[in-house]
């Protein structure tokens, strides 16, 4: 990896992802969640609190 921009994240539409609170970002580190990034946000300016991963999809 080198970190260079690649892009913005889309879904399968090709409309950009958008995580309201986004606070963090990372890739799983064992070999079977290398595969999904996983996010925490605080919505609702932060009086909320969510946590998911998201997966490439439509293969």
């Amino acid at each position: 990896m080198t970190g260079a921009f690649l892009g913005k994240l889309q879904y399968c539409g090709g409309s950009p992802v958008i995580i309201d609170g986004l606070s963090g970002l990372d890739f799983g580190k064992s070999p079977a969640l290398r595969q999904s990034l996983f996010f925490a946000s605080g919505p609702a300016d932060e009086a909320q609190g969510l946590a998911g991963t998201l997966r490439q999809g439509g293969i």
